[in-house]
């Protein structure tokens, strides 16, 4: 009851602070002495009540929970997740030990737990938590994992997706609906391996200060990181992601063949739709961002603004994002784009799986881990995404 006086006081000291200012703004002149020692008056109130109010919400918040019960009834569902939780971590002890020591030289009983995440090709599936590590550093490092859209599935089929806008009108009384076409554009998303080698040396394995799990997570993590920004980008979508550039329309041809210009860069942000461009980003290779940089407007302005803090660079309001995989300027090279990359649809499948190969590097006194995982990556509405290419 306090509180709802006190912030009726607050809306009410809010209005006489807004009728002196705006009948000062009525008149066009300054407040008077008078008025601003009223204002000031007023202000301190304000002040005063949002801080007393501050302090009973605080207090009554204590209340609750002070008078909150200690304890909450177990139920029959929660007595199954410490049995869960200790047969990950068996998993996970016995992955990584086997990944150290070799999986051969496990016990009977680790063996035995292992066998619930054997892979098709002979390995074994990662730990769950370990793949959830590598997949969000991914996010964090891949640039088109920020922009696009990320899902994730246990399913390794495809997953059509909706590649068209639907048929929609405005329907008389009693009218028809009208028809989509039955195909509407579906794309799919496929389930293509991805993977490499990582090698350590027996000595690394073997001492006892070294973290293995950090190590190989590290490297395929950035192993993949490379993979995918080309893919995502360029990707020609045989045994591969399809990258944003092979299926986004032209925005812009610029008329020299190694430069771009000013008016071109706002040829390119309204080559996109306007529905598309309040969600919009521009991305240029790392040497096109040099060149871009320096580019002015009619005004002499530089058309690049510069982010403080964590905020982003950007271009008419825009955000701009660097992509390396993209090209440099040169003749006919696409070294930019502008859109919603949210219609670029990356989908991570399956589980990560990993396999040890104790001889195959044996002779340089190394072992190898062949790391693989599967996943996709189209764009699902060209007309969201437009280049830029050199003439």
């Amino acid at each position: 009851m306090r509180i709802q006086v006190l912030r009726e006081k607050l809306g009410g000291l809010q209005k006489q602070m807004r009728g002196l200012l705006d009948e000062a703004g009525t008149q066009a002149r300054e407040l008077t002495t008078e008025e601003v020692a009223k204002y000031d008056a007023m202000e301190k109130d304000f002040d005063n009540t949002k801080a007393t109010i501050e302090r009973e919400e605080k207090l009554a918040k204590l209340q609750v929970e002070l008078e909150a019960p200690t304890s909450t009834p177990s139920r029959a569902s929660d007595a199954t997740k410490p049995n869960e939780d200790e047969a990950k971590k068996a998993y996970r002890d016995a992955f990584f030990t086997g990944v150290a020591r070799g999986f051969d030289r496990l016990g009977s009983e680790q063996v035995r737990v292992l066998q619930t995440g054997v892979s098709a090709d002979g390995g074994y599936l990662v730990p769950t938590e370990f793949q959830t590590t590598v997949i969000s550093a991914l996010n964090d490092t891949v640039a088109m994992r920020r922009l696009g859209t990320v899902i994730r599935t246990s399913s390794t089929t495809k997953i059509p997706l909706a590649g068209a806008k639907p048929t929609f009108a405005y329907i008389s009384e009693n009218g028809a609906y009208p028809e989509t076409d039955v195909k509407f554009g579906q794309v799919s998303l496929d389930a293509y391996k991805a993977g490499g080698t990582i090698l350590a040396s027996r000595e690394l394995l073997n001492d006892a200060f070294i973290d293995v799990e950090t190590y190989i997570r590290g490297l395929a993590t950035a192993g993949l990181a490379e993979l995918e920004e080309g893919s995502f980008v360029t990707g020609n979508g045989t045994a591969k992601p399809t990258g944003f550039t092979v299926t986004a329309g032209v925005g812009v041809t610029t008329a020299g063949t190694a430069a771009v210009t000013s008016d071109e860069i706002l040829d390119l942000y309204y080559s996109v739709k306007a529905p598309y461009r309040a969600k919009s980003t521009f991305t240029f290779s790392d040497i096109a961002c040099k060149a871009i940089r320096k580019l002015k407007d009619a005004n002499g302005q530089y058309i690049w603004a510069d982010g403080f803090g964590k905020a982003p660079d950007m271009i008419l309001g825009r955000p701009v994002e660097t992509l390396t995989k993209l090209g440099a300027l040169a003749t006919g090279s696409i070294f930019g784009a502008f859109g919603d990359f949210s219609y670029y649809e990356i989908a991570d499948r399956g589980q990560m799986s990993m396999l040890r190969l104790n001889e195959l590097y044996a002779g340089n006194g190394q072992v190898g881990f062949q790391v693989d995982t599967r996943n996709d990556g189209i764009l699902t509405l060209s007309e969201a995404v437009k280049t830029i290419k050199n003439a």
